[in-house]
C-alpha cells in the first residue's frame, strides 16, 4: 500500500469547484498516511481538509542555465514524435501551441521533481492521482521519462477527452505514458480506443457514483408540477431550450434551478417572457450538502438535463438516487444513466415541442420510484463504485 497520495486538481481544496472530488475522498482518505493536493489554480482560502491533507503550491518560473532551451526543444522533438506515433487520427492543434503547453508543463515538473528528491519518497511508497486528463498529466508524463515513478492513474471525463470538444493537446503523448486511465463511461472508453493505440490493460471504466438516498423523494400532492435543473449556467448547459420546451407545457409548473453562471441575466430575461403558468426561481450556488437536503424534502416530479455536452452528470445520479425521473439528451455517457426506468432521452436534434408533448405523456404515467431509486444502488453507488477505486489506488501492482 502506498504511503503518499498525491492528488493533481484544477482548483481543489481552493474554490467551489470539484464538489465531487471531495465527496470521493471520503471512502478512501483515511486509507493514505499523506494526501498532497497540487491545484493548477490557487486563489483564496482552502477548504476544510482531513488532517493527513497538505497543499503543494507548484511554481513554473524555475531557474535554469541557457543551454537548456535547447535540451527542451529536444525534448519537445522526441514527445511530438511520440505523440504523432500513438494518435491514429491525425494531429490538428497547432504546433506552437503544443509547444507553450509543453514548455509550461516541463517547467512544472522541474518543480515537481525537485520536490520528490527533498522529500526522499521511494517509488513504491507514493501513488499520483489526476482528477482530470488534462494538464497534469503532460507534466507527469515528462517526469517519468527521467523519474522512477511506481503508478500514475488518471480519470478521464469530457472536455479533457474528445478532440471534437476541446482539442486534446499531448493526448497521445499522455496515454502512451499512463499505468491506468479510468474513463467515466464506455463511451470514453471506446473514444480511447477508437483514436489512440492504446493497450486493453491501461483503460478501465469505472463509474462516479453518489450516496444512496435512504428515503425518497415525497410525492407532489399539490396541481402544481415541480421541475428541477441543477447545472452552471452556461451555453452548452442549454438553459435557454428549457424554457423554450417550457413555453410549450400548457401546466401550471414551477421551474427551480440550483447553478451560478456567465448567462444567468440572459436566461432570468428570457424567463419573463414565459406565460403565467409557469413560475420560476433561480437559487444561484447553492452546496452540494443542501441541494441534496432539498431533494429529500421538496416534492420534485422532473429533473431536467437538457445540456449538450456531458460526459456522464452526477447531477442526474443525486436526483435519480432520490426516485426522482429525470429527462437528458442523447450524448456521450448518458444513455449508460438515463433509460426507460430512469426517465426519458431525447435526441439532440429534437425540438421544444416533441419534447414538451413526450414530458406531458411521462407525467401522466405511472412512474415507479423506487424502481428508479434501485438502478442507482446497483450501477452507481459511491459506497460501491469508489470502494472498487480505492483498490486502483492503494494497490501497487
Amino acid at each position: 500500500m502506498s504511503k503518499t497520495l498525491v492528488i493533481f486538481t484544477n482548483s481543489y481544496p481552493y474554490g467551489n469547484g470539484e464538489q465531487y472530488l471531495e465527496n470521493e475522498l471520503i471512502y478512501y482518505s483515511n486509507k493514505f498516511k499523506r494526501i498532497i493536493f497540487i491545484p493548477i489554480k490557487v486563489d483564496g482560502k482552502a477548504r476544510t481538509m482531513s488532517e493527513n491533507s497538505e497543499v503543494l503550491k507548484v511554481h513554473s518560473k524555475v531557474k535554469f542555465p541557457k543551454y537548456m532551451y535547447f535540451v527542451i526543444i529536444l525534448k519537445f522533438i522526441n514527445a511530438y514524435i511520440l505523440e504523432k506515433k500513438i494518435r491514429k487520427s491525425k494531429i490538428t492543434g497547432n504546433i506552437i501551441t503544443y509547444y507553450k503547453l509543453f514548455y509550461n508543463a516541463y517547467m512544472h515538473s522541474i518543480y515537481i521533481i525537485k520536490w520528490l528528491k527533498e522529500e526522499s519518497i521511494k517509488p513504491n511508497d507514493i501513488t499520483f492521482y489526476s482528477y482530470w486528463f488534462y494538464h497534469w498529466v503532460t507534466v507527469m508524463s515528462i517526469i517519468k521519462k527521467t523519474f522512477k515513478i511506481s503508478k500514475f492513474i488518471s480519470r478521464a471525463h469530457l472536455n479533457d477527452i474528445y478532440d471534437y470538444l476541446n482539442f486534446n493537446f499531448w493526448g497521445g503523448l499522455k496515454v502512451g505514458s499512463m499505468d491506468k486511465i479510468i474513463t467515466i463511461s464506455n463511451h470514453a472508453k471506446n473514444y480511447f480506443i477508437d483514436n489512440y493505440k492504446i493497450k486493453n490493460e491501461v483503460l478501465s471504466t469505472m463509474r462516479l457514483g453518489v450516496k444512496s438516498s435512504i428515503k425518497l423523494n415525497p410525492i407532489n400532492q399539490e396541481k402544481k408540477l415541480i421541475f428541477v435543473s441543477c447545472s452552471s449556467i452556461r451555453k452548452e448547459k442549454r438553459l435557454d431550450f428549457i424554457v423554450s420546451i417550457l413555453n410549450e407545457i400548457k401546466l401550471d409548473i414551477k421551474w427551480i434551478h440550483f447553478g451560478e453562471g456567465e448567462m444567468r441575466d440572459e436566461i432570468e430575461q428570457l424567463v419573463t417572457q414565459l406565460p403565467q403558468n409557469i413560475e420560476v426561481e433561480f437559487k444561484g450556488f447553492v452546496i452540494n450538502e443542501k441541494i441534496l437536503n432539498f431533494y429529500e424534502s421538496n416534492p420534485i416530479d422532473l429533473f431536467l438535463n437538457l445540456s449538450s455536452e456531458e460526459g456522464i452528470p452526477v447531477s442526474l445520479m443525486e436526483a435519480i438516487s432520490y426516485g426522482i425521473p429525470v429527462v437528458a439528451i442523447d450524448v456521450f455517457g448518458n444513455p449508460e444513466l438515463v433509460n426507460k426506468t430512469t426517465g426519458l432521452l431525447f435526441k439532440l436534434e429534437d425540438n421544444a415541442k416533441t419534447i414538451s408533448q413526450k414530458i406531458k405523456l411521462f407525467i401522466n404515467s405511472k412512474i415507479d420510484r423506487k424502481k428508479i431509486a434501485n438502478f442507482q444502488k446497483k450501477f452507481y453507488s459511491a459506497e460501491l463504485n469508489y470502494s472498487e477505486f480505492e483498490q486502483i489506488l492503494i494497490h501497487n501492482e
